[in-house]
């Protein structure tokens, strides 16, 4: 029987969209891109192996880096640590993550927190790895009462001529997807909206990039728009490979890879 995606997140569907087959080999077949033989193993929290090969696939090093500035912002909001990291230096980026501190101290802030759905909506325990559809973690989630708020850090995006964020499309559905899964996990929550804080702004730019807030009387309709979003990748079963972005791709044909292009 030919590989179907039963499950999604955030990554994994721009990971399709940018090429079904990458999306492939990289989440269904979990092939190796050193030896193009083996699968990874692990890699969550804890080293990425490949069983044939036996070498750890390691993240690009703007990868490392965003791994890095957010696990300390992580650590900083949640109290652990006591300063942000250096390459923080944005004084509103700065200012959000001392106020997130506070209300982590107050109880009202969760960090790293999880959305486990199944594809009726329903929350389900992170642990059912059969019947969860959808996984979509929440950097920082503030929920005060039937409001909430959901901060999503991010590294990079930066436009380099004047150190604004780059505007892109694909943040309208990130910030709207982190919306509906705040809804459907929390009941309580009748208003929710979202932010996406880029930590490497210049600081004569404005780092936070919002799109609006999603209500509960809005939510259906915005579950029935991403259920068609994800139709045509859980029902591929071709995976044809779409050139383009070629040059960013670890399966690529000059590389030894298993890709014609």
């Amino acid at each position: 029987m030919a590989p179907k995606f039963t499950s999604w997140s955030p990554s994994r569907l721009a990971d399709y969209d940018a090429c079904p087959l990458m999306a492939k080999l990289k989440h269904l077949d979990k092939l190796c891109p050193l030896c193009f033989d083996g699968k990874v193993m692990g890699g969550y929290d804890s080293p990425a192996i490949c069983d044939s090969c036996g070498e750890e696939i390691k993240k690009g090093v703007a990868l490392e880096r965003g791994t890095e500035i957010g696990k300390n912002l992580e650590l900083y909001v949640n109290g652990e640590v006591s300063k942000l990291h250096p390459e923080i230096k944005h004084p509103k980026v700065m200012k959000i993550a001392k106020d997130l501190r506070g209300l982590f101290k107050k109880g009202r802030v969760k960090v790293e927190h999880m959305a486990s759905l199944s594809n009726t909506w329903k929350l389900m325990d992170p642990t059912d790895w059969r019947n969860i559809w959808l996984r979509a973690k929440l950097d920082v989630l503030d929920v005060d009462g039937k409001k909430a708020k959901v901060i999503d850090w991010k590294t990079g995006g930066i436009d380099k001529r004047n150190g604004s964020v780059r505007a892109n499309d694909k943040y309208d559905s990130q910030l709207d997807l982190y919306n509906v899964a705040t809804l459907c996990a929390f009941p309580e929550v009748e208003e929710v909206e979202s932010a996406l804080v880029f930590v490497d702004c210049g600081k004569a730019h404005d780092p936070v990039v919002e799109r609006g807030s999603l209500k509960r009387a809005d939510l259906k309709e915005a579950q029935k728009e991403w259920v068609k979003r994800v139709r045509a990748m859980f029902h591929d079963t071709s995976f044809v490979p779409t050139p383009g972005n070629c040059r960013f791709c670890d399966f690529r044909k000059d590389k030894g890879g298993p890709c014609r292009f």
